[in-house]
């Protein structure tokens, strides 16, 4: 698949979320170097994805969450020079594993290190966002059986949620576990970035606080973008859609590999993010 087409994207998603679900009541798991969980629908869902988005052969790459650690340099050459598909089979494992309805599946399209279009979609809430051009598409889809009905997709209206004390902020497990934040804000630890992404476009979050890899965030930031929201990284700079040694570590054997530098946060506007990062002590 070399092009966006959001009616072919909505129908693997679709299918992507009928694979989660298949597997949701008790999904066989096991544990990466890293001690964070996977699980066969993980597996499942980027094989299927990989049919359609790893044609090397057609000057097209895949960059996965499950498969990244197997491609070779020159695959990653391409990949960052051309046309790849970056995905998260189940962004959210963690709660996914655990039976708590917090994960999503993201798709996003990337040409010459460029961030161009994104997807999420949230199987337990039916939940659909979708960028096409300029534009971002949701819709709340009804489901049937293994499939959902997408009919309801029209375009988003944004809603940026006011800066104020009771105002929801998504933060990290590594500011849970090793930092702090000092705001009379509340705030969640959903071990799930799309959906932060996707509920600070519909009002429901103020801000996130992530240090995440490529393909957690790579759909969130097309959506974000489109949408008028800003995103810092803690060193101070603007995270854009480029893809670049700027924003991640992009070093070939680093354990790090594809990982955003440090923490960033996600929010309305610059004065929100500056809030943010005054009531922050970073790990």
């Amino acid at each position: 698949m070399k092009d966006w087409d959001i009616e072919e994207l909505i129908d693997l998603l679709g299918r992507c979320g009928a694979i989660a679900l298949e597997y949701y009541d008790d999904p066989p798991c096991e544990f990466k170097k890293d001690h964070s969980v996977v699980t066969a629908a993980d597996k499942a869902i980027e094989k299927m994805l990989g049919e359609h988005f790893d044609r090397p052969d057609e000057g097209v790459y895949m960059i996965g969450e499950e498969t990244s650690s197997s491609r070779d340099e020159n695959y990653i050459k391409s990949a960052l020079e051309g046309t790849a598909w970056v995905i998260d089979p189940i962004d959210g494992t963690a709660p996914y594993s655990n039976h708590v309805p917090l994960w999503g599946i993201s798709i996003a399209m990337m040409k010459k290190s460029v961030i161009l279009e994104g997807a999420i979609f949230l199987p337990p809430t039916g939940e659909l966002f979708i960028t096409d051009g300029d534009k971002v598409f949701y819709a709340v889809a009804e489901r049937r059986g293994n499939s959902w009905d997408f009919s309801s997709l029209a375009p988003l209206i944004p809603r940026k949620r006011p800066l104020d004390d009771g105002a929801l902020i998504s933060v990290s497990q590594k500011i849970t576990k090793e930092g702090k934040f000092l705001g009379y804000n509340p705030v969640l630890s959903l071990c799930c970035c799309v959906y932060s992404m996707s509920y600070l476009v519909v009002g429901r979050l103020l801000a996130y606080v992530g240090t995440v890899k490529i393909w957690d965030i790579a759909a969130g930031l097309a959506i974000v973008s489109k949408c008028g929201f800003a995103a810092r990284l803690a060193t101070g700079e603007d995270l854009t859609m480029e893809v670049n040694e700027r924003f991640y570590d992009l070093s070939p054997g680093s354990k790090k590999r594809w990982s955003l530098h440090g923490h960033c946060v996600v929010a309305p506007d610059d004065k929100t993010i500056d809030y943010v990062f005054s009531k922050l002590e970073l790990p």
